[in-house]
Formats: structure tokens, sequence, C-alpha cells
């Protein structure tokens, strides 16, 4: 029997590689136009199999133009290899209408995690074409729903393989737990490990990394160990990979000691599988500086072979040292030598993201010459440039609005293009220097980059200058292009109005109105929230009995001996409004005002702004209203006299 590495397909293999073109590979391939099927399919597995798909790719396309006959064998061996490689868009060409399950699969499988919407089109029409689903088609779409977060779908698709007559194995359900894991859905998680012995697939390391994994996301990290601890039953045994899942969930959790006691237990059980790694120590110091355990960390390190911390560990060492405000210990590890490798060690490695946690520290204490001066060091270094530093060095130049905004114009010199975050961080520096000129320019220049947080720091930039036409004007523009947060809540003040918290609430806000009013300087009264202003205490609703009118009721009189206490003129103000009806905080505001105060009333509402413009309209008080009233098409009520020097609300 003639050996295989010597065969005429292991032969043409071995000469082929992804860098030739199309005609050096037709060229190759002529010499071998006499292949049978079988060698055919030889010879493209072994492309396969040593790594090369666009070398098999072009030596099917040799032999169509050859006029070599291919068969469906063929065009799935090419299909698996470029669905292995992810060379998605080459698979999906050579995906054609007779193509059987096995074929469908390699391409869903090449698209499952890139592009997971086009795995479950074709799926889809797998379905309409009558082609019955395979085991790998499954595990691809259930890596689709994983990508696009669908786990419901994902769990469902196990429900139904029985329907298509396929066995679930190890490979599905850890598919699926990683679905679970990717939405943090760890009681799904937990449910199907616990059922994988009863579904006669008995789990391994890999299903059971993937449900502890699910923890992560909530942190659950006491539901974490205890699994952990229980993986004995399932005879299952961690590995590295099982422990760093748990750290992770730890550094979640900032359960430092416990992620701690996890590397102790990795060390302590000399074994090579669960022998802590980079990621290992990695996630140990990301956990340590989310507690701000600084020392912790320099602790850890300085156990380490310094020549063996990978630049990774190292910048999640100079994060750590960040996040605990030691911004000089971390500039010295940023530049510190860490082995032999080359006259800085692994400093000829070093990226953006040290740079960043230090940036990120100066500007946490507002050092705006250090986060510039970093920039430099990028350069100096030929780090590549980062849109995230330069955002966070604009924020540290918070009270330096003119160097703040001289970063933003030498962007595009770094090749790099301002976006929302970079925008917001200068917005931010104009409104610490009242500067709304240059942030109205900004805004107007580069409107693309401008979102409900660069709006928001806009707004806050408008009204520390007091420019409130031009904040109103802003959030008028946003609530058009929907480019705001705002979101309308189904909480109704009518379940709480005249309740004890309303009382007490509105005694203190008395206390105040009267405190202001003292003082002949006007003020302003703003609600955020202002609601209908006035309230109707019926409908069944029984909290004001035990508030108000509770109050109201008391037979102890105190208040003639004190007729101008708080208590006292909030209870006259409350009387005002007349029988079953409270007032809220805007129309008690309103009772209050003098000529040269003036009120702001906010409420997201369309039908609850009108009232409340009704409402406060129908007081009969020494306010009058001038322009209290909600367009058609706003969903909030317009401060009054906002347009021209009105005094009055």
């Amino acid at each position: 029997m003639s050996d295989v590495r010597f065969s005429p397909s292991a032969q043409l293999a071995n000469l082929l590689d992804d860098s030739m073109s199309l005609e050096e590979v037709q060229k190759a391939v002529g010499k071998f136009v006499d292949f049978s099927p079988k060698q055919i399919s030889s010879f493209l597995s072994q492309l396969s199999k040593l790594g090369r798909p666009l070398a098999a790719w072009n030596a099917v396309r040799s032999f169509e133009k050859l006029r070599v006959s291919l068969n469906q064998i063929h065009q799935n061996i090419l299909l698996a290899s470029l669905g292995r490689s992810h060379h998605w868009s080459l698979a999906l060409h050579l995906l054609g209408p007779g193509s059987d399950a096995v074929a469908v699969s390699s391409v869903m499988e090449a698209v499952a995690t890139c592009r997971w919407q086009l795995a479950v089109e074709l799926f889809n029409s797998a379905q309409r074409k009558k082609i019955t689903p395979d085991v790998v088609m499954v595990s691809s779409l259930i890596k689709a729903c994983d990508a696009g977060r669908n786990w419901h779908g994902a769990v469902h698709l196990l429900e139904l393989m029985p329907v298509w007559q396929l066995r679930s194995n190890q490979i599905t359900y850890t598919n699926i737990l990683s679905a679970c894991s990717s939405c943090g859905q760890w009681p799904s998680a937990l449910s199907l490990l616990s059922g994988m012995p009863r579904a006669t697939v008995p789990p391994n390391v890999h299903s059971a990394t993937a449900a502890l994994c699910a923890y992560e996301m909530s942190g659950q990290w006491r539901g974490a160990m205890e699994l952990l601890r229980r993986l004995g039953d399932f005879d299952v045994y961690p590995n590295t990979a099982t422990y760093n899942a748990v750290i992770k969930v730890c550094s979640v959790a900032v359960q430092w000691q416990v992620a701690i006691g996890l590397y102790d237990e990795m060390c302590t059980a000399k074994q090579d599988h669960v022998w802590p790694n980079a990621l290992t120590l990695t996630s140990l110091l990301s956990c340590i500086g989310n507690s701000q355990e600084w020392q912790q960390a320099c602790a850890l390190v300085a156990a380490q072979s310094k020549g063996h911390l990978h630049p990774i560990t190292w910048n999640s060492f100079v994060n750590a040292l960040s996040l605990g405000w030691q911004w000089e210990s971390a500039l010295d590890a940023l530049f510190a030598p860490r082995g032999p490798r080359g006259p800085r060690g692994f400093g000829a490695l070093m990226d953006s993201t040290g740079f960043h946690s230090v940036i990120r520290a100066a500007d946490a204490v507002s050092h705006w010459q250090l986060a510039i001066g970093l920039l430099g060091e990028m350069q100096s270094n030929r780090v590549p440039p980062c849109l995230l530093c330069c955002s966070s060095a604009m924020r540290a130049c918070r009270k330096e609005w003119k160097v703040a905004l001289e970063l933003l114009d030498s962007l595009p010199f770094s090749r790099l293009a301002a976006d929302a975050q970079s925008c917001t961080a200068l917005l931010t520096a104009c409104g610490q220097a009242v500067a709304w000129e240059v942030a109205l320019d900004l805004a107007t220049e580069i409107p693309e980059c401008m979102n409900s947080i660069s709006c928001s720091a806009l707004c806050s930039t408008f009204s520390a200058a007091g420019m409130w036409h031009l904040t109103f004007q802003l959030l008028d523009e946003m609530l058009d292009s929907k480019l705001h947060s705002f979101s309308e809540s189904k909480y109704d003040h009518l379940v709480q109005a005249g309740s004890s918290l309303d009382v007490f609430k509105h005694s203190v806000l008395v206390l105040f109105l009267q405190d202001f009013c003292a003082d002949p300087e006007p003020f302003v009264f703003i609600d955020s929230h202002a609601g209908r202003g006035l309230y109707a205490l019926d409908g069944g609703r029984k909290n004001f009995q035990r508030g108000i009118q509770l109050l109201q009721q008391c037979t102890v009189d105190p208040l003639p001996s004190r007729p101008s206490s708080p208590l006292a003129q909030y209870l006259r103000a409350a009387a005002r409004t007349g029988p079953g009806h409270y007032p809220g905080s805007a129309a008690l505001a309103a009772s209050w005002l003098r000529p040269q105060d003036r009120a702001m009333l906010f409420e997201i509402s369309r039908a609850m702004s009108t009232e409340l413009a009704q409402n406060i309209a129908g007081l009969q008080s020494g306010a009058s209203v001038q322009d209290a009233r909600c367009p058609p098409l706003r969903h909030r009520s317009r401060p009054p006299g906002h347009e021209k020097e009105n005094k009055d609300l």
C-alpha cells in the first residue's frame, strides 16, 4: 500500500498555498487533470488539513476551467474548509440551489458568529426547500442565537431536535449554555447542566465552564462557587478555564478575597490542567483593581517573574494602580522594564490599554498636563493613537477648554475622527468654563457626533451660562429627532397625592419657600417632574387618609400659636385648593411666588402637561399665567415666558 504522503494528491496539495494567484494554481493543477473524483476529494481534504482554504478555492475554480468534473462531495469539502476559516463570503458564493444539508451546514457554520442573521435566513431557506436539518446545522443555528443574544431560541432548538430525529450531544449543550451565558441566564444554564445526565449526555468540563460563565453578568459569585464545588457530582473535574470563569464572576462582584483564594487553590493543586495562566492573573488583577486594593495587586505582581508576565496582564496591573488613585505608581509601572526581551522588556509591546489607564487616572485628579504628556509618549513609543485615550485626555482638560479644543482639532492628523465620546468631553470642558459660544459652534460643526449624552452636556453648558432659550430650543430639537433618553413613566402621582410622604415633602418645601421669600432677591423654582399640579382626592385611593386628612382632622391644634410656621402655611395652602383636592409641588410654589420670581415646570407626559397648564392657570394665587402651554407635538410643558423678559409664572 502506497504512502499517502507521496500520492499525487498530496504532492499537489503541498505545492499550493493561499498566497498563490488563480493563474499560478491553475498552472499547477493543469498537470493533474486526470485525477479521479476520489483523488480530487483526497486532494481537497489535504488542503483543508493544511489550513489552506484559499488554495482549495482557487483549485476548484481551476478544475472547473479545465472542465474537470466535480461533484457535491467536492463542494462540501471546500465549504467545510471555508467555513472553518471564516471565509463566509466565498462559502456563500459557492452555495447553490441544489446544495444539500452538509453544504448548508458548512456555510451556516461560517456565518454563525459574524453574520448571525444570515445564518438564520439560510436555515429558514433550507426549511422551505424541505432540507432535513442535521446536527451541524442545528449547532450552527444555536451559535447564531448566541451571537444574536437569543437564548430562548437556542433552548427552543434543543426541544425541536427530537422532532427532526436528531440526538443532542455535548457540543450542542455547550453551545446552548454559551447562549445562556451571553445573556446572563444562569438559572436556565444551571437547569440545562443538571438535565444533561437525564438526557444521557454526560456533562464535560467545557459545558460546565459555559454554565459558570452565565453567573458573570449578574455577579452571582456565591452561585458560581457552589456550582464549582458541585462539579464532582457530574464527574467533571475543573481545569484552568473553569477557575478563570469563577474568578471573572468574582471580579464583577468585587470579591477580591474569594478570587485570591481560588488563585491560591490553583497554585497549591500543582496540576498542569489547573495551573494559573496569563488569563488567570489578568482576571485576578482586574478583580483586585475593581476593589481598589492596589496594595494586593503590587504583592501579586511582586510574587511573579516579571519576564513571564504577558503584556495584557501588565496592563491590568497598571489599571489596578490607576483605579486605586495611584497614578504616580501607575506611571512608573507603565514605563518599567518588564523582562529580558529587548531594551525595555515588554515595553516593545506597549499598547494603548496601559496608556489609557494612566490617562484616566490623570483625568480623575484633573492632571491635564500629565494626560497631554502621555499622548506625546504614545507617539514616541510608536503606540498607535487611540480615540479612547484622546477622549479621556480631553476630559482631564475640563478646566482648560482651549487645550481640549486644540486636542480635538488635532485628531484628523492622527487619522482619528471625532466621535460622540470626544465631543462630549469637549462640551463638558466648555460647560466648566461657561464657554457656551464654543460649545454651540462645536455642536453645529459636527452634528453627526451628537448623541443624547452630548446633548445633555450641551444643555448643561447653556444652563450654566443662563442661556435658557438655547436650552429649550435644544430640548425641542432632541424631542423632534428622538435623540434623547427621556422616558415616560407609567407612574401617576395620584396614588400618592396627599399621603404621609407628600405631607412631609411639601412641609419641607414650604420651609424652603419661606426662606427664599424672606430675601428680596428673585429666585427660580424648577420642577423637573411637575405632574398635574393639582390632584382630586377620590377614586378609591386612600393614601391621603393617613396623610393630609389625618393632619387636618387633628384634635390638638397647635397652629394658632404659630400661624407663620411652615406646617401652618402648608395647611393653609392645601385648604385654598378647595375640598377634595390636593396641591402638588407646582401648585404650592405658585402660591408663594412674587412678581420678581419665576417658575419652570417640566412634564414629559402630553396629557399631564395639558392638565398642569390648566390647573396652574385656575389657581387663585398672586401669580399669573402668561405662557403656560403644551404644543401638540411636544411631550413636556414649556416653561412659560422664556421668549421674553416676563417675570410672571
